[in-house]
């Protein structure tokens, strides 16, 4: 009913107080699980590492600390408010970490999960081909110049390589409210697929080609909102990437026209779009389990997030040059930054002719839901008349880091391929500020007018929609709204 559906309105708006103490949101208790595939949690000793197959073991325990020593530091920050927070008179428990101690047998830990993907593998590839031709195709057509608009996927089969999963870590939160207590559960896989699958493309004037490898690394998210006592244990899951995957396409035959055109770049965005588009948060694939307990849809596919990131870019300094010197010159660029977190994407504006910019009003903000999984990756472009402009270095950062630096300035070191960021030590420099969000809609009374320490935010679901027009078979419907009505 229409007062059921205000009233779920008005449950989703939250607030996030600028002290991040009285209008804090509860954390619930964080425990942290972490599997490797490789044998117990040893470090391996120095004369261990020299030999190349402790080498790689070496470098996943490395990784793996390192994952966990993050998930430290983010409990930790929430830990230190949650001494002094109380909601609905039920004390906050302090958020803490448990690490399991990894079995010895690699079967009984990790090998199933490679195992179940082999079998998915046929199903998986035939959506990734359904994908292909209904999103990147269409989207490719656009992108390309003329003599390649027409460009189209001939053949796509991925064969036998399937995807693996090299590492994952598993995390189980509890939290209390009026029903009591809730307990939820995630768990993070470091996916790959490194495939050499045959690709065929044809393009307009006789051009042909096609995609002789393709690599793929990302972070996958299966996520359990709440688990009960009684089978199936859970009432529903959801599945999505955490950040947007890093692909790269090995062309052939097309690939120096896409060179030529500066658009090899192009195609790999475009690839990456189609993914964030439904599978990298906040969208998220969602599947309801258990189809007798009134779970809400909208809890699952649409989940509270747990706070803001507020991210200002303030400057860069020694970046490279993407405008060439000409005689008597000086090279220098047109940089503008993009900010990524999850699916959304802000850009700044432009600094022409400087590798020194500085920008004043460069700040968005972003939702975050897994705050101790999650980053902020940073690209900078040089503005190009033609064309989406060149790369000029990118810098990544997780969101608990930004949490820790409580809103004070940091540079990041830009990276990219050549390893030309790295010798002229380019860099960005960045303000982050975290807000947990609060869920009481009473507080937005209490927002003094034109204050900017303060943010509100409503969520709307839309449940559904009937005696809508049919103009044609494969007819589409959207909706769009805004505060103003």
């Amino acid at each position: 009913s229409s007062e059921q559906f205000v009233a779920d309105v008005a449950g989703t708006s939250a607030i996030g107080r600028a002290d991040g103490r009285a209008a804090s949101a509860p954390m619930g208790a964080l425990h942290c699980v972490h599997r490797d595939f490789d044998g117990e949690e040893k470090k391996p000793s120095s004369k261990e590492a020299s030999r190349p197959e402790q080498a790689a073991k070496f470098r996943r325990y490395e990784t793996a600390r390192e994952g966990m020593l993050n998930c430290e530091s983010w409990a930790s920050v929430g830990s230190s408010q949650g001494a002094e927070e109380e909601q609905d008179g039920a004390a906050r428990a302090v958020p803490s970490i448990k690490r399991e101690k990894s079995l010895a047998d690699r079967a009984a830990r990790g090998q199933w999960l490679n195992d179940m993907l082999k079998v998915l593998w046929p199903s998986i590839s035939e959506y990734i081909e359904k994908v292909l031709r209904s999103t990147v195709e269409p989207a490719l057509q656009k992108a390309m110049p003329y003599l390649l608009s027409g460009i189209r996927f001939d053949k796509i089969d991925f064969g036998p390589e399937a995807l693996r999963a090299e590492d994952f870590i598993l995390y189980e939160k509890e939290r209390e409210d009026a029903q009591g207590k809730r307990r939820s559960m995630y768990m993070v896989i470091d996916l790959a697929y490194t495939g050499r699958p045959t690709v065929k493309v044809a393009c307009t004037g006789g051009i042909r080609g096609g995609i002789s490898k393709i690599n793929l690394v990302g972070r996958l998210g299966i996520s359990v909102p709440e688990l009960m006592p009684r089978p199936p244990f859970m009432r529903g899951l959801s599945i999505y990437f955490l950040d947007p995957p890093k692909i790269s396409l090995d062309w052939t035959g097309v690939a120096d026209a896409l060179d030529r055109a500066g658009l090899r770049r192009t195609t790999q965005n475009i690839a990456v779009a189609a993914i964030c588009s439904s599978l990298v948060l906040p969208n998220r694939l969602a599947l309801v389990i258990d189809q007798f307990s009134n779970l809400d849809i909208f809890r699952l596919k649409c989940p509270r997030p747990a706070g803001v990131l507020r991210v200002q870019v303030l400057r860069g300094r020694h970046l490279p040059e993407g405008d060439a010197a000409w005689l008597h010159s000086v090279g220098s660029s047109d940089p503008y930054v993009r900010v990524l977190v999850g699916s959304r994407v802000y850009q700044t504006p432009v600094q022409y002719k400087t590798l020194d910019p500085v920008w004043t009003d460069a700040a968005e903000h972003f939702l975050v839901d897994y705050p101790e999984e999650q980053h902020v990756r940073f690209e900078v472009i040089d503005e190009d008349t033609i064309g989406e402009g060149d790369f000029l270095g990118e810098a990544t950062t997780q969101v608990s880091r930004c949490i820790a630096a409580d809103g004070k300035p940091f540079w990041l070191d830009l990276h990219d391929e050549t390893g030309h960021c790295k010798q002229l030590n380019s860099q960005l420099e960045v303000r982050i500020t975290w807000r947990e969000l609060v869920l009481d809609p009473g507080l937005v009374g209490e927002i003094p007018p034109g204050c900017a320490e303060v943010s509100a935010w409503l969520f709307v679901g839309v449940f559904s929609a009937a005696g809508l027009p049919g103009f044609h078979e494969d007819c589409a419907y959207w909706l769009e709204g805004s505060p103003d009505g």
